[in-house]
């Protein structure tokens, strides 16, 4: 058996220190294998003679001795950083959700009044298919008509009619975009009574200009005025 220890301490080979039947011993392949007489002996590489293969047993030797003092450890590779993602596609990622918001420019004039019969003449006009449906969530369910009907004309929304049935709560309302466009909202409300979570139903027509953008625009400034509820 080796002993590495005294090796290193009197500086020489594993042949001092282990008995000559336990030594490794190297031995050149005979031009006949004996296990095969048909197969030849590898005709020698070039430019290696048997003082070099002598020479390279005994270095091997003492590499299993030796070598392992001192070996340096490998430095640690560090993983590359992952390259930016290329858009090769150019979709582009996934934009950001823009939040609704009231127009700054977007108003309702305080003076405008709709008849009972011009309020009816201008729903039927517009086609059922273009009027814009909302739900609004309430945190609590307003207590009667009057604290819906009375922020909602402060803030330039008027009732056409209203009134309180056995499960609801039901309102007629109209309001007027104050810019040159003149747009007009006709809008039929309700409140469900004891339900929860309570909620607002709109069904918005627009008459004239403006669509789904002055629809959006009149729920954002219904919605602050009964924030109370919201």
């Amino acid at each position: 058996k080796e002993f590495n220890t005294l090796s290193l301490v009197y500086g020489t080979t594993s042949e001092t220190f282990i008995a000559e039947e336990n030594q490794v011993k190297f031995v050149k392949m005979p031009a006949e294998h004996p296990l095969d007489g048909s197969v030849g002996a590898p005709p020698p590489v070039p430019g290696i003679d048997d003082a070099a293969v002598d020479s390279l047993a005994h270095q091997v030797q003492e590499s299993s001795l030796l070598g392992h003092e001192n070996v340096p450890a490998a430095p640690p590779t560090t993983a590359p950083a992952p390259a930016p993602e290329v858009d090769l596609l150019g979709f582009g990622t996934d934009p950001a959700p823009v939040l609704a918001h009231t127009p700054a420019s977007f108003t309702l004039n305080p003076n405008v009044v709709v008849s009972g019969e011009e309020y009816q003449s201008k729903w039927g006009a517009v086609p059922d298919a273009e009027a814009h449906v909302v739900i609004l969530p309430l945190s609590t369910q307003p207590p009667s008509i009057d604290a819906v009907e009375a922020p909602l004309g402060q803030v330039s929304i008027k009732t056409m009619a209203s009134g309180e049935l056995p499960t609801e709560f039901k309102f007629f309302l109209y309001a007027q975009d104050a810019s040159p466009a003149g747009s007009i909202m006709l809008v039929q409300a309700s409140i469900a009574k004891n339900t929860s979570p309570a909620e607002m139903l709109l069904t918005i027509k627009v008459s004239g200009l403006g669509g789904r953008d002055a629809a959006d625009a009149f729920v954002e400034i219904v919605k602050n005025a009964l924030a109370a509820y919201m």
